[in-house]
């Protein structure tokens, strides 16, 4: 019965998250991403970033982003044996990139979760690269997937 509380606590959180950013995605803008990805081996990504963006007015009306945030969802795989999908936060400004992941990886019948934070440089919507190192609560039942991690984006 213990077992049974704690799994629809988890599904009830969830499911109240995904209700609240639905709902302040709708007045968002959208911007979709690609990323390579190296690990110990290479793998790609597809995010959709949901957030804002700042515009500078301060420099002569150039209308160039400085900074953005956002939320995302994403999709990582290497193409044979190893797929994650991925939530998390990004917040830009000038060149400098800070991410916030939690991703499950799904490897021949394994689940691993880890907390990826990651730092890079890049403009802002356009392209950018960061490094990252995953941490794990659990065991990590990963083959050929190192916790380092360097990745660049550039957005759709």
């Amino acid at each position: 019965m213990q077992i049974f509380i704690q799994e629809n606590k988890k599904y009830t959180f969830f499911t109240i998250f995904i209700f609240i950013n639905t709902c302040v995605c709708l007045s968002q803008d959208f911007n979709p991403s690609l990323s390579l990805i190296w690990q110990d081996r290479i793998f790609a990504d597809f995010t959709l970033n949901v957030g804002k963006n700042a515009i500078d007015h301060s420099l002569g009306g150039s209308g160039e982003d400085i900074a953005a945030k956002a939320g995302f969802v994403g999709f990582e795989t290497d193409f044979r044996e190893t797929y994650a999908p991925k939530v998390g936060v990004e917040a830009t400004f000038l060149i400098l990139t800070g991410r916030f992941s939690v991703i499950s990886y799904f490897q021949k019948g394994d689940v691993t979760i880890r907390a990826l934070p990651e730092i890079g440089l890049g403009f802002v919507n356009n392209f950018n690269i960061s490094y990252g190192y995953g941490f794990s609560p659990h065991k990590n039942n990963l083959q050929n997937v190192s916790n380092h991690r360097l990745k660049l984006t550039i957005f759709l």
